[in-house]
């Protein structure tokens, strides 16, 4: 009540120590802002004191005093190491590079409602780049990180992303070379027409060269390229003429010589020198063809033989061979004609019955047919032959079947026939359509008579119609009806006619009293009780029917109805509602009487007073406490009834009003009347209201605070796992309890396993939670190691297959102390030497795991040649070599003196003393070689027989060189006799080839058996030309 300002003094005290603070305001309501840190107070309680209040000059004592509580301050750390380049971002404040620490402010957010302070730094994982080295074949690519390295681009840095083992970018630093192409050289020589297959190319005289690549076939699987070379052998050609006679042929080879193919070529597989083949020309001449003709003229079934064939009707032309004077044979053509047969035709149509003769034989139906043969009497000299067909026309035969009524008749020619003569046989002379005669066949029927017995009985007063007579009187009656049988005969009725008796009957029946009944058209009520109706055809026969009606109708009867209804209700009597505003009234029910007759009820209903019941107790427990509800009640002194308590139907007897049901409900519930009812009383209860028991709803919450790549604990023997509890609901604050025996909120350095933890609230009411700490299985490595790619090569291998336990990224290293990441299986360590090694597998936890391997040596290839070979100057040798191991791709040096150098064995046939080298290469690209040496010696290149004997038997009858394939040609081959006449001369042609050879004769002479000197000069493969000479003997 006085005008400021007002001056405010106070003291705060604190352990024992008091500080003193004055306050100038203005308005009469102000705030003091206390803040315990700045006065440099300590956690824990201080008083604030109030000592007085001045203005205006006036000084007034208060003395009011507060306790307080200086909470201590929260704070936390928050320590995190991230990729580099990456940002942390903490309640909207962004840690990076440029900033790595930081205090951060949580409004609140302390257990006591205080702010709480957290400490921020960040580092980084340094950036430690792999490096990824290797070889590719030229035109090959690398592709690695979405990055494709090759010879444009062999080089750069990939970054992978996630895949260090802190789940940072990977980058690695990527080098590929690529091996040289160093080409080889395939050099050989074919027959002419012959082709070389290698690597899938086709090298002839149209394509003698080319480069051929054989993927993946050099010594580190690259394609290998091969200069391919082909040359060809001059072919080899001689001559063949004969003389044949005309039409003959000449097999020779594989060819036949004919008219028509007279000359040709064949070849002689392998005969030439040089293993290729031979062609030989061939000319066959053919002598002229002697041939004539022969035509006779014969009688119709002669038959002539010339030069042992028959010729006849059927086989009338053909050709006859006979010996010629000039040894061949002559051809003659036979055409053999016939006179025409001389023939007459008799045909005729004759009846049946008929008979003819001709040329002495006779003609009837059972011979219409025939030849008559004249020996030798056409015009020619031939036979004469009658050829007789005639055609006898069939009976002519008809049958008469016919029903006749009794007294008819049927003539037949002159014959009659009636019901005394029935059938017959009657002859026509002539009467046949052709002019033969006809024979009728009659076979009647006779009809039976019809006759017919009517019994009729009429009403009384009717009448009977027979055809066009009527019958009115009762009796026996017989009746003619012309024509009118089913037959077409006539009819005879036989008719008894009678009649019924007349039909007279009486209908009576008692009626209620408000019903009629129509009896025929006539109306009965109670006013009309009887009378006479005549029914038209009612009787049992279809007559008429007279009835006398007589009908009895009953009095009218009336009830009561009393009853007594529940408050409430309502009550319905046959359609009709009562009520407690219309408790009476009348009803009428439709044939409900004794009699079935409508009977009519007076209605009375009275109402029972009203009958209640409600349920109250709504109420807060703890989890496991009780409750009690309380029932309120009216109209009864006690009811059975039933509640529902959320999940099931509980019955309860004798309740009477204000009686308590206790409950314990596990959750909050809400308690309603189902059913009730008074016993004796089937009126229904008036149900009302509703009790809620709430039960506390603590709830409690265990965290795994620790993640090792999604593992509770970092190893599968670790124990660095952290929990935290936390309770909702209830009433705080909490407390916490483990079921190890510890206490607190949060428990750290924690192995795997189960953990529980025990809350209580401020009430008393207390919660449970489990949580399990898990970790990663033990580290697993599937893996193979391989060798390296040759026999002491130092790039094996090991496959890592397969990875499982731990925890996502692995890295791998076989020295535990260089690690790279596993990106993928299988994944590959290369460039291994052979030996024992041991596999550290880590994963992103750090954990660690060892495993022991050997890397095997690859197998030592062999290559043998075999011992040195000695060959004769022209021959060849082929070269076999033996090899532990199947070659894909080989080479062999030199190739000039080698056939079939594509092939593991070819030939060779040197001209000179050669070393052969052969090189061969695995899969992959291993190699190994051998040399061999051929050594050439000098012989006699020819072979000539001293003796042979020209007589036609198959055997040594032609004298010729024979050599073997170091002989290119025969440049000339000649004979003399001992006075030095030369009786044989041929050449140039190819060795070994009997055509040239001599026969023995001297200008197609025989010569007599003697010593003949022969002279031989030759042409080798290796160019020099050999002239060599002998003698011979001829002998016969």
């Amino acid at each position: 009540n006085v005008a400021g300002p007002y001056t405010i003094s106070y003291d705060i005290t604190a352990g024992g120590n008091t500080q003193t603070f004055s306050r100038i305001s203005t308005t009469v309501n102000d705030t003091v802002i206390i803040c315990p840190q700045s006065l440099g107070l300590s956690d824990g309680p201080f008083t604030l004191t109030v000592t007085s209040i001045q203005a205006d000059a006036c000084d007034q004592p208060l003395g009011i005093v507060r306790d307080f509580t200086a909470l201590p301050v929260s704070s936390a750390t928050l320590s995190m190491t991230l990729c580099p380049g990456d940002s942390l971002v903490y309640e909207g404040e962004v840690f990076n590079a440029a900033n790595m620490t930081g205090t951060v402010t949580l409004p609140n957010a302390a257990a006591n409602g205080c702010d709480s302070l957290v400490d921020v730094s960040i580092n980084f994982f340094p950036i430690v780049p792999g490096e990824l080295v290797t070889t590719l074949c030229p035109g090959d690519s690398l592709e690695f990180g979405g990055q494709v390295f090759n010879e444009a681009m062999p080089t750069g840095t990939v970054t992978l992303p996630g895949a260090t083992v802190n789940g940072c970018d990977s980058l690695v630093n990527v080098t590929v070379d690529f091996f040289p192409i160093v080409p080889g050289a395939l050099l050989t020589t074919l027959c002419p027409g012959d082709s070389l297959e290698f690597g899938g190319q086709v090298f002839n005289e149209n394509m003698p060269t080319g480069t051929v690549t054989l993927p993946g076939a050099d010594m580190n699987g690259c394609d290998s390229l091969v200069n391919v070379a082909v040359s060809f052998f001059p072919p080899a050609v001689g001559a063949f003429d004969t003389t044949l006679c005309a039409g003959d042929s000449l097999f020779l080879v594989d060819t036949w010589f004919t008219p028509t193919q007279p000359t040709g070529t064949v070849i002689l597989t392998g005969a030439s020198a040089n293993g290729c083949d031979s062609s030989i020309v061939v000319t066959v001449n053919h002598l002229p063809a002697l041939s004539g003709t022969f035509s006779p003229t014969l009688c119709p079934g002669d038959t002539v033989s010339i030069g042992g064939q028959d010729f006849f009707a059927g086989n009338e032309t053909g050709i006859v061979i006979l010996p010629a004077v000039n040894g061949c044979d002559s051809t003659v053509t036979v055409t053999v004609s016939f006179f025409p047969p001389a023939t007459l035709l008799v045909e005729d149509i004759l009846c049946a019955e008929d008979t003819v003769s001709y040329g002495g034989q006779l003609f009837f139906a059972d011979n219409p047919t025939g030849n008559i043969v004249l020996p030798g009497e056409s015009v020619n000299g031939c036979d004469s032959i009658i050829t007789v067909n005639l055609t006898f026309r069939e009976p002519a035969f008809t049958d008469l079947t016919e029903a006749i009524c009794p007294g008819d008749t049927v003539l037949v020619g002159t014959t009659v026939f009636d019901e005394n003569n029935l059938s017959g046989t009657v002859v026509l002379p002539g009467a046949s359509a052709t002019g033969c005669d006809s024979t009728v066949v009659v076979d009647l029927q006779l009809l039976a008579p019809a006759m017919t017995d009517l019994v009729v009985t009429l009403c009384p007063g009717d009448s009977l119609q027979v055809g066009d007579q009527v019958q009115t009187m009762a009796g026996l009656m017989t009746y003619i009806l012309p024509g009118l049988a089913a037959n077409g005969c006539d009819s005879i009725v036989n008719v008894d006619l009678s009649f019924y008796a007349p039909a007279v009957g009486t209908f009576s029946e008692t009626l209620c009293f408000n019903e009629s009944r129509m009896v025929g058209d006539a109306l009965f009520t109670a006013d009309n009780p009887s009378g006479m109706v005549v029914l038209p055809g009612a009787s049992a026969n279809g007559c008429d029917s007279t009835v006398t009606v007589d009908l009895t109708f009953l009095p009218e009867p009336i009830g009561n109805l009393d009853t007594l209804l529940c408050f409430g209700e309502t009550f319905t009597f046959n359609g009709q509602t009562f009520t407690a505003d219309q408790p009476t009234g009348s009803v009428l029910l439709a044939g409900a009487s004794a009699t079935g007759c409508d009977s009519t009820v007076l209605v009375n209903v009275q109402f029972a007073p009203e009958l209640s019941l409600s349920l109250a107790g709504d109420t807060t427990i703890c989890q496991g406490q009780d409750a009690t509800l309380t029932v309120s009640l009216s109209g009864a002194n006690s009811v059975e009834l039933v509640y529902h308590d959320g999940q099931n139907d509980i019955p309860l007897s004798g309740v009477t009003d204000g009686q308590s049901i206790p409950v314990m409900p596990g959750v909050s519930t809400t308690y309603t009347l189902v059913t009730a009812s008074e016993p004796g009383n089937d009126c229904p209860v008036s149900l009302s209201g509703a009790a809620t028991v709430t039960v506390n709803s603590l709830t409690v919450a265990i965290a795994v605070t620790t993640s090792y790549q999604g593992f509770g604990v970092s190893c599968a023997e670790a124990a660095d796992g952290a929990l935290l509890a936390t309770a909702a609901g209830g009433s705080e604050p909490y407390t916490f309890s483990w079921d190890h025996g510890a206490a607190g909120s949060e428990l750290n350095n924690l192995a795997p396993g189960e953990y529980a933890v025990v809350a209580t609230d401020a009430a008393g009411c207390e919660g449970t939670a489990q949580a399990t700490l898990t970790s990663p299985a033990p580290i697993e490595a599937g893996f193979e190691a391989f060798s390296g790619d040759c026999f002491g090569n130092n790039n094996g291998s090991v496959q890592i297959l397969s990875l499982t336990g731990g925890a996502m990224p692995y890295e791998y290293s076989v020295d535990g102390t260089f690690f790279e990441t596993a990106v993928g299986f299988p994944t590959v360590i290369p460039n291994l030497a052979a030996g024992a090694y041991t596999l550290y597998i880590q994963d992103a936890n750090d954990c660690q795991a060892t495993f022991d391997l050997t890397v095997p040596e690859a197998i030592e290839l062999t290559l043998d040649l075999g011992m040195d070979e000695d060959i004769v100057a022209g021959d060849s040798v082929r070269l076999n070599p033996v090899l532990n191991f199947t070659p894909v791709s080989w080479i062999w040096e030199p190739l000039a003196t080698l056939s079939g150098s594509s092939t593991l064995q070819p030939y060779a046939a040197p001209l000179e003393t050669t070393t052969y080298r052969l090189e061969a290469f695995d899969a992959f690209g291993c190699s190994v070689s051998d040399l061999i040496r051929v050594f050439v010696r000098r012989e006699s290149p020819v072979y000539m027989p001293n003796v042979f004997s020209p007589n036609d038997d198959g055997v040594n009858d032609k004298l010729y060189p024979q050599a073997g394939p170091n002989i290119k040609q025969i440049d000339r081959f000649e004979i003399f006799d001992r006075w030095g006449n030369m009786v044989w001369s041929a050449g140039p042609f190819q060795p070994n080839d009997p055509l040239y050879g001599w026969d023995g004769k001297l200008d197609g002479q025989p010569m007599d058996p003697a010593v003949f000197v022969y002279y031989v000069e030759v042409t080798l493969t290796t160019g020099e030309v050999v002239l060599l000479k002998g003698d011979v003997v001829l002998m016969r």
